[in-house]
Formats: structure tokens, C-alpha cells, sequence
């Protein structure tokens, strides 16, 4: 992040007052950085939820090929009559992969690296001169026959393609690059990815504390509501106060604190185009899936878990400047931040029991933990009480 790239997004929502000055914006830089700290808790994904184009469209009044043409880029709108009535998910999926969002569009981009079939999907979709619509027209063929979009994209030999299907069946899509990319042919992504977007989600993760302490067993899970009320300040103090109070529910949220790198990252998605005239309001939710000590040379993890934050940003009449009743404004900040850990060898069994419960299914990704554990001693040892996920032959 950098006072011109601030300033561009700030002028996103309308601001070219003396607030957006670089010197000012340095500063508001250096007071988010200095409240940051690096840490063995690490980022493997950035995430908010995909807008689903229908709630969209509604929300403006307008049609979903509006909608589509909007959130892409100009090689992908040759894509937009096919995707306009294509199941939800598929839409998800080519909302990522044809992203006009910077941050999405250079997480893909780092994701496929290495993957040849990824790479030329990639270029089908943004690129003028080619095309991806026989791709999305199997697609949309195969979502007839019913299933899950990670099995429609299976036969197509790019495992960046399967997880960024993950993620679109989860209804996220990548926002920005974190401490490290995840490596899609395998390690602690894919399936700990959907296993750890299932237990965040709200109804689950209400589900799993009744669950815990029906058995009195402590739940690792940690919910904090935070809602500051009303308070008056200038637009640009309000952005930078917005932006420290994210970090810091991030890091009282989890266990321990988030690195300094990913939370940069997480804090330049937040500053959106505004939809209001006279009020900035930014209501939104971001997903930080994290990994405890991770060993990039050998892709292991000793933990997982995720954080998700809820907010809601109201700056009213931002645009009012002194001569029109002051350069002060009523700012407010609901934000509601959930978090759940998954350490060593019994996190990543209950993990396992935890999806399983709210999901009813147990991923491969949980045999192959147990094997490790029972490879690997020396890291600990998976619980003999776990004889549901996996099954016990």
C-alpha cells in the first residue's frame, strides 16, 4: 500500500479534499503499520463473499447482464449472454477467474503459476483475442445433469481451477494476496479450505458451540460483537480509524495475532466504490484463512483456522465539506468478528469432526492427516477417540 494507491481508492468513493494530501496519507499509513506485527499466524487466503448477481441486479434496478459487465474485465463481456442465466455458482467461478477487482485479479494470476491448463482458462477468459465460451457452455451443459461444480471442472487438469471451485461453491471469491499463495496440488488448501468455510459459517458455527457444550468440552471458537455508536469525525479520520479497528478486531479475535503482511493486505480491500449519493456506506464481510507455523518447503502446517469479519460503515453526508455545515461527520462502525482454531494433532481432528457434523461428510483430507500424524510421532498424535472422521475400518 502506497499514499498513491490510497488516494486512488479514496477518490473511488468521491474524496479530493485536503485529507487525501500524501503526506496526510502517509501517515494514516504509518499509524495502521505501527499498530500491525509480524507472526507465525499466516494467511493462506483473503476472502469475501461473491454478491450473487441476482441480489445485485434487484439492488440497482438493473439486469444481470448489467451486473456481469460491470464486475469483469473487457476480455471476459463476450461471456456475459451465456453467464446471465448460468447456475449461481458457475457465474461465482467466472466472476473470479474474469475479475476486474485488482486484488482478485492478481491473486488468480499467482495462483496458476505452474498450472499450463490453468494459465491458458485464464488468458481464454480475459484475453480479447480468445475465447472461454465453449468452456462455460460445458459448464452450464454439465450443471444440468446436477452435482457439485468441483466435479463439473474436474476433467479439465488444473488443480487451481478445482480450488478457486471450492471457493466459488462457498460463495467467496479472493480479494487480495496474502503471506503466500496457496499451492492447489495439495498441502494444508483445497479441502481444509472448504472444511474451515463450512465451520465459520454462521448457523454452523452456532451449531458446533451448542454441540461442545452439550458434551462440556471447551469450543475453539471466539465470538466478539463490536459497535462503537456514533462519533463525529473527518471522512479521511474515519476511513483510517476503520481501518485500525478492522486490524485490531482481527487480532482480538484469534488466539494469537495475525501477521503484520497479511493484515496490510486485508485492510486495502476494504475502501469500495459508493453507491450513495450523500451517505458512504460500506457493509461487507471478509474471510481470513490461516495456517499456524507454516513450512512452505515441505507445505506443512501445525494448525489451521479462519476468521471472519462482519461490519457495516456509515459515513453520513461524506461529502459535505465546511462551508455546508462543517467538515465533520457522523461516522458508525457495527462489526461482528468470529474465529476458530484448529492446533496440532487434535485441532486438525476436530476440524475434521466438526465439519463432519455440520456437513455430514468427512474429506479426504482428514485420512491423510491421521497417516501423517501416525508417520510423523514426533509432531503429536491423533486422537484414538476419533473414530468417526475418518471411519475407522
Amino acid at each position: 500500500m502506497t499514499p498513491q494507491s490510497l488516494k486512488l481508492d479514496l477518490a473511488d468513493v468521491g474524496l479530493h479534499c485536503e485529507e487525501t494530501h500524501n503526506d496526510i496519507l502517509q501517515q494514516d499509513i504509518v499509524d495502521v503499520r505501527s499498530a500491525l506485527q509480524p507472526s507465525s499466524l499466516q494467511a493462506f487466503l483473503i476472502a469475501g463473499s461473491t454478491e450473487i448477481v441476482s441480489a445485485r441486479a434487484a439492488k440497482l434496478r438493473t439486469g444481470a447482464r448489467q451486473v456481469l459487465t460491470a464486475r469483469l474485465t473487457s476480455g471476459a463481456h463476450e461471456l456475459v449472454d451465456v453467464l446471465a442465466d448460468a447456475d449461481q455458482k458457475i457465474q461465482n467461478l467466472l466472476l473470479i477467474l474474469g475479475s476486474a477487482k485488482a486484488g482478485t485479479h492478481g491473486f488468480v494470476k499467482e495462483l496458476i503459476a505452474g498450472d499450463r491448463a490453468g494459465q491458458e482458462l485464464f488468458s481464454a477468459v480475459n484475453a480479447p483475442h480468445k475465447s472461454a465460451r465453449p468452456f462455460v457452455e460445458q459448464l452450464v451443459a454439465r450443471s444440468g445433469r446436477g452435482g457439485r461444480l468441483t466435479k463439473w471442472v474436474s476433467g479439465y487438469g488444473s488443480p487451481a481451477l478445482s480450488l478457486l471451485a471450492r471457493l466459488a461453491e462457498l460463495d467467496q471469491e479472493p480479494l487480495a494476496t496474502s503471506t503466500w499463495t496457496p499451492d492447489p496440488t495439495g498441502g494444508i488448501t483445497g479441502p481444509y479450505m472448504t472444511m474451515l468455510g463450512n465451520v465459520i459459517y454462521g448457523e454452523h458455527f452456532d451449531q458446533l458451540r451448542k454441540r461442545y457444550e452439550a458434551v462440556s468440552q471447551p469450543f475453539p471458537g471466539i465470538e466478539a460483537p463490536y459497535d462503537p455508536g456514533t462519533k463525529r469525525m473527518k471522512t479521511g479520520d474515519a476511513i483510517v480509524k476503520f481501518f485500525k479497528d478492522t486490524c485490531q478486531g482481527v487480532i482480538t479475535t484469534v488466539a494469537q495475532q495475525v501477521d503484520k503482511g497479511d493484515l496490510e493486505a486485508l485492510i486495502t480491500t476494504y475502501i469500495e466504490p459508493v453507491m450513495s449519493q450523500d451517505d458512504y456506506v460500506l457493509p461487507g464481510d471478509r474471510f481470513i484463512y490461516l495456517a499456524q507455523d507454516y513450512d512452505a518447503q515441505q507445505q506443512l502446517a501445525f494448525g489451521v483456522g479462519i476468521v471472519s469479519l462482519h461490519y457495516e460503515l456509515t459515513v453520513k453526508d461524506y461529502k459535505r465539506k465546511s462551508k455546508h455545515g462543517g467538515d465533520t461527520h457522523d461516522v458508525t462502525l457495527p462489526m461482528h468478528a468470529r474465529g476458530i482454531q484448529y492446533p496440532g494433532a487434535v485441532g486438525f481432528s476436530n476440524a475434521c469432526l466438526d465439519n463432519r457434523y455440520v456437513t455430514g461428510k468427512c474429506e479426504s483430507c482428514c485420512r491423510d492427516a491421521k497417516d501423517w500424524y501416525r508417520d510423523n510421532p514426533q509432531y503429536g498424535t491423533w486422537p484414538a477417540d476419533n473414530k468417526d472422521c475418518p471411519p475407522v475400518s
